[in-house]
């Protein structure tokens, strides 16, 4: 199969929004790449030009979206990129399947360090590069493995429920690639950056930019001022 861009969203105006941005900004740089988006309990449609594969899944936890990110393990294209839809493109991201030829490549979550996390070392789940197998090892019975993580890592969960409870699902899946034979790598960062604190949005200069989705609306209404790129946005 070949490389593709892997969405996943809900109906809700803003992801959609959000959604429709970071393709068409992909887009200006690749025509081509197959862009697929997983919609949870929802149907959306987007423009013709952007030439996107939508495919609706069931929703496996109401209450925690991210549990949602079990669909990933049935994606059959390979490579792909998944990509939150709170993320910014300026460059072909074909570049990025050819600079890492790993299994699995995320950003390291460098803010948990400051946490005083000393398990392993933390994957960003917003941008994540899937080669060969690794999205089955990493999201099979994954929303189970979610609602027993209390059980099954209590250390780790009694560290996620002192500082961000939220973000097991990306902990969780560090956690089983950490444990796994995968080969893994984190992405340097003028090639995937993720927001790490202020100055980040001063000078970007990435391939891609993935943000958090309080900030997405500011750095989209700012345009990117004081950029050294100041990017023309979707």
């Amino acid at each position: 199969m070949p490389a593709a861009a892997v969405y996943l969203i809900n109906d809700h105006a803003d992801y959609l929004n959000m959604a429709t941005n970071s393709i068409a900004m992909l887009r200006k740089f690749n025509k081509n790449i197959k862009v697929l988006c997983l919609v949870v309990d929802g149907k959306v449609s987007f423009p013709d030009e952007l030439n996107v594969e939508v495919v609706s899944v069931e929703n496996l936890d109401k209450n925690y979206f991210p549990s949602n990110k079990e669909h990933l393990k049935n994606i059959s294209y390979d490579p792909f990129l998944y990509i939150d839809s709170d993320t910014f493109i300026f460059d072909d991201i074909e570049k990025i399947f050819n600079l890492y030829p790993q299994s699995f490549v995320g950003c390291e979550n460098k803010w948990a360090y400051g946490k005083r996390f000393d398990l392993f070392k933390p994957f960003n789940s917003g941008v994540v590069l899937f080669r060969g197998s690794s999205n089955k090892i990493v999201y099979d019975n994954f929303s189970v493995k979610l609602n027993n993580i209390n059980d099954d890592h209590p250390k780790l969960c009694e560290w996620l429920n002192k500082y961000n409870p939220w973000t097991k699902e990306e902990f969780l899946m560090s956690q089983i690639v950490e444990n796994s034979t995968t080969e893994k790598t984190f992405f340097e960062r003028n090639h995937v950056k993720i927001t790490e604190n202020v100055y980040d949005f001063i000078n970007i200069n990435s391939i891609i930019f993935h943000t958090y989705t309080n900030n997405w609306g500011k750095l989209r209404v700012n345009n990117f001022k004081g950029s050294k790129l100041r990017p023309k946005l979707a």
